[in-house]
């Protein structure tokens, strides 16, 4: 009977081992991810060490806790520092694994929707410019047609007439010299149609709205835009297909974000008299994994109740990972070669 006995408080210690062993596992991975990816972007290496040390350091402090003889009342400042290592790398672990990829898409979906408000700012009406331009594009549609009439090919009284209003539009118009024939009428409208834009591009009213200038900083804006819709599109299926969220969405992101400013900033100081905000918001992924910004990420999340749950779990591990060490400490004292060195067998708490 006591030789069963005996099998059985050793079986019960090798099966609390295993799971000891599996839960380290766990608590061990769990806080190396989260140090690691506080730390990747700056060297993996050195990521990778630190993660290793620090989350060897909370277990190592856990299972001096839990296999003293004070417990946690009796190792307060060592507790303390345990739950500090353990809700740093877990809150972050946490974050990274399985918000992260909510947050990247929320900022990818907010710098196209700044993207296109650049779009939309530069081609607001402007109903000096519009007005004049549909006037003179009716005149030149109905000028040209006449031209192009076979009976008189731009000689008839309805031709001279458009070409006089076109002359009270444009300052410097003129019906061009020489015969108009039907046989060069083409080569005719294409320079009248050269000559009109130019005359339109130059007149007071475009002039005073600095035309040439926004005609040239609408098409860089434009040019930017397709290429940061293409980048941004890139960036939405790599972080949908799983790729490294804090090295290369963040950094392509970033380049989003200073090819956003730069032409923000153009379109501030420039006659179209825009006000788009002047910089993307990145602050959710740049404190995302970020060690100096751990804190303020907390605090920015204050409000989410997801921000508890993960602290709480932080806490959680803690707490179990010392009543696991503090079982298997007073276990490892029942067997029959340590009976003399304890005599009690009852569990007590890890506190």
């Amino acid at each position: 009977m006591s030789k069963l006995l005996n099998n059985e408080q050793m079986v019960q210690y090798r099966t609390f081992q295993w799971v000891v062993f599996l839960f380290s596992i766990v608590f061990l991975s769990v806080l190396s991810n989260g140090y690691y990816n506080l730390l990747v972007n700056k060297n993996v290496a050195l990521a990778f060490l630190v993660g290793v040390g620090l989350a060897a350091l909370a277990w190592g402090l856990a299972k001096f806790i839990g296999s003293s003889s004070e417990k946690i009342k009796g190792n307060v400042p060592l507790f303390v520092l345990l739950l500090l290592l353990s809700a740093v790398g877990v809150f972050n672990s946490l974050m990274v694994n399985l918000e992260g990829k909510r947050i990247f898409q929320e900022a990818i979906d907010d710098a196209q929707d700044r993207f296109r408000d650049l779009t939309i700012q530069t081609n607001k009406p402007n109903p000096a410019i519009d007005e004049k331009k549909a006037r003179v594009e009716k005149l030149k549609t109905s000028f040209e047609a006449e031209l192009k009439n076979p009976q008189n090919c731009g000689q008839g009284p309805v031709a001279m007439e458009l070409a006089r209003q076109l002359a009270s539009e444009l300052k410097g118009f003129k019906v061009l010299s020489g015969s108009t024939t039907c046989k060069n009428i083409e080569a005719t409208i294409a320079e009248y149609d050269k000559t009109i834009n130019n005359l339109l591009e130059n007149s007071d009213e475009f002039t005073k709205e600095n035309y040439a200038e926004t005609k040239a900083l609408k098409k860089e804006v434009s040019d930017a835009v397709t290429d940061a819709q293409a980048q941004i599109n890139k960036l939405r299926t790599d972080v949908n297909n799983g790729g490294n969220l804090l090295v290369d969405a963040r950094n392509g992101l970033e380049d989003v974000a200073s090819k956003y400013q730069k032409i923000a900033q153009k379109l501030n100081g420039s006659a179209l008299k825009t006000n788009v905000p002047s910089t993307l918001n990145l602050k959710s992924v740049r404190n995302l994994g970020e060690w100096s910004q751990i804190v303020n990420l907390i605090i920015s999340r204050l409000d989410q109740p997801t921000t508890y749950v993960y602290l709480s779990l932080a806490l959680f591990f803690d707490w179990i990972l010392i009543y696991f060490f503090s079982k298997l400490s007073q276990l490892k004292m029942a067997l029959p070669n340590r009976r003399s060195q304890q005599k009690s067998t009852n569990i007590s708490s890890p506190w």
